[in-house]
């Protein structure tokens, strides 16, 4: 209460998670939400629900029934409420009943773009590539380890048969966790056709970063992310991606920029890389719509704020 405004996001708020009060990332008992005076807005969170549980195993009936109470209640008080991607909207729209939501981009889709659609193939794949989490994401490191093999199969094919690309890129969104899967990676890709370079630690803390993480994938031909901001930021950048595995903030990105997804076993990289390219004026269009949503969005939360 000794701020302006409280803002809740952004990011995959919308995770189970059994150490917080209301089992998702927003840590608060019900009591001091309901002591909160200054104005809330609810900010583009996102549903991060992963393929698989962790060690506790899926939330109760019970524990269910709490994160959806305290969720309702949050952005019931909120003055203004939106999400990131349609999974989102439809649990606090049409589950929860909470009408004033409103679907926006990821306020990644404000970064402007800087590459020229359809310029001169830069030979490079980046790679974006998420070292947490992994029971979640895979069940297993041996079953990471695996789809991890596999990519680095399929990418080399589609070096082999195509034979522009020279260059592959690791980059990270944090040393911490992604880089000895990024070494991994390394080994596994180890060839006398392309180079392999790493890049550092890519989530940028502030503004005067933004600029080298554009630069960066703006230098890429494909971005292969299992990061949703690795397939966002592509999207705002101008440049086709690829989405690893086939959780829901997978089928987020699907139905909301129309980027396909790589799963291990299930279909081949090199037909997915070639549809997101296929698509990647529909990705761009729709890329470009969530954009004025969020910019029409964070101008109602700074009219909040000034009166």
């Amino acid at each position: 209460n000794s701020g302006d405004m409280l803002i809740i996001g952004s990011g995959g708020q919308l995770m189970p998670d059994r150490s917080r009060y209301g089992y998702w990332q927003f840590n608060i008992p019900l009591e001091l939400i309901d002591a909160i005076q200054v104005p809330i807005v609810v900010y583009g969170v996102g549903s991060n629900t992963f393929a698989h549980n962790g060690d506790g195993g899926p939330l109760s009936v019970a524990e269910q029934e709490v994160f959806k109470t305290h969720l309702a209640r949050v952005c019931n008080k909120a003055v203004l409420c939106s999400v990131r991607d349609s999974i989102a909207f439809n649990l606090l729209k049409n589950e929860l009943g909470i009408s004033k939501t409103e679907l926006i981009g990821d306020p990644a889709l404000l970064l402007n773009p800087m590459r020229v659609i359809n310029a001169v193939d830069t030979g490079v794949i980046g790679l974006v590539l998420g070292g947490d989490r992994i029971k979640e994401r895979y069940g297993s490191r041996s079953n990471y380890l695996k789809v991890l093999i596999e990519l680095a199969e399929q990418v080399k094919d589609f070096i082999y048969n195509n034979g522009y690309i020279n260059q592959v890129k690791l980059i990270p969104h944090s040393n911490l966790y992604d880089v000895e899967y990024n070494y991994i990676l390394e080994q596994l890709l180890k060839s006398e056709n392309f180079n392999f370079t790493f890049e550092s630690r890519l989530l940028p803390e502030s503004r005067d970063k933004l600029s080298h993480l554009c630069h960066v994938y703006n230098d890429c031909d494909y971005i292969i992310s299992s990061r949703w901001h690795g397939n966002v930021i592509a999207a705002a950048l101008g440049i086709p991606s690829v989405a690893v595995g086939s959780m829901l903030k997978q089928q987020a990105l699907y139905n909301d920029l129309e980027i396909p997804s790589w799963d291990c076993g299930k279909n081949l990289l090199e037909d997915v890389l070639r549809e997101s390219k296929a698509r990647f004026s529909a990705t761009r269009f729709k890329a470009r719509e969530l954009r004025k949503q969020t910019e029409i969005f964070s101008q109602a939360v700074c009219d909040v704020l000034c009166h």
